[in-house]
């Protein structure tokens, strides 16, 4: 995914040329600079209109680590779509303005909103790990142990040191561990 964004931000101000000429050669040169600049204008206002409070909002949900409230992706839309058609160009230009039009607006708060779950679902993850001391992808299962008769035990794992040793239990949260199967050595 860096990748991918190192090249669309390399290759958008290529676009951006390419697409002014190609609008300059239909309408003119004259009417293209006054588009650009109509376009810019019309940016900067969408960003005054959103204001600072997105940044607030967006500062403390990234605080808290809580998923975005859908009240607040609007604002948020706007607030990028305003950056977008203050750049001057027609493809971020178009880019903004898809993120403005409250009619195409739904679609994209629907793709964001996966977008940011999945996201929020990934560092959750590390975090636990984290806090488990345990490497991401491990899981880990509480678990209680329980002492038995040493004398018993001795003569228990005589006789039992031909078969694995199991441990029984169930999965509280209904999902199995990754790929069904054990996690790791049992001792």
């Amino acid at each position: 995914m860096p990748l991918l964004i190192l090249v669309a931000i390399v290759a958008l101000p290529f676009l951006e040329i390419w697409s002014a000429i190609l609008v300059g050669q239909q309408i003119g040169a004259l009417w293209t600079v006054a588009a650009l600049a109509a376009a810019s204008v019309a940016g900067i206002m969408v960003m005054r209109w959103s204001g600072l409070r997105v940044i607030r909002d967006i500062d403390a949900t990234a605080r808290t680590g809580e998923m975005p409230r859908r009240g607040m992706l609007d604002p948020v839309m706007l607030l990028v779509g305003g950056m977008l058609l203050a750049f001057p160009g027609f493809v971020s230009g178009a880019l903004g303005l898809l993120l403005v039009l409250p009619f195409t607006r739904p679609a994209l708060r629907w793709v964001f909103a996966a977008w940011a779950r999945r996201r929020f679902e990934r560092m959750q993850a590390r975090m636990d790990a984290a806090a488990t001391g345990a490497p991401p992808g491990v899981v880990v299962v509480d678990g209680e142990v329980v002492r038995r008769d040493p004398e018993a035990q001795a003569s228990s794992d005589a006789a039992d040191e031909s078969r694995p040793t199991v441990i029984r239990g169930e999965i509280v949260d209904g999902k199995p561990p990754h790929g069904g199967g054990p996690t790791g050595p049992t001792a």
